[in-house]
């Protein structure tokens, strides 16, 4: 092998490893800003798992709210019922003392 040889392959080889380093470069840099791009996504996961965390808090408070209003409201409902049935009751009692003053 000549010395132009040596030297025109020395060359070739010289711009590969360049060209390879070029290129290694890019995709390092790529990869930086995709691991970027990650972060910043997983901060957004993070923080719509603690709105839907906070979400699903307020509405097992609510529905316990709500559970809590409609026992009440059953409870109301049944009073209700006991006063009606108490007044159809003094009712008949004033009715029949009544009839049996007459």
């Amino acid at each position: 092998m000549t010395l132009d040889e040596l030297t025109q392959l020395v060359t070739a080889r010289q711009m590969i490893l360049t060209r390879h380093d070029r290129e290694m470069a890019g995709m390092n840099a790529n990869l930086a800003k995709a691991n970027e791009s990650i972060a910043r996504a997983n901060e957004s996961i993070a923080s719509a798992n603690a709105t839907l965390d906070r979400v699903a808090a307020e509405t097992e408070a609510s529905m316990r709210r709500h559970a809590e209003m409609d026992r009440k409201a059953a409870l109301n409902q049944e009073a209700i019922a006991n006063l009606n049935a108490s007044i159809q009751e003094l009712r008949n009692i004033v009715s029949d003392y009544i009839q049996g003053r007459s």
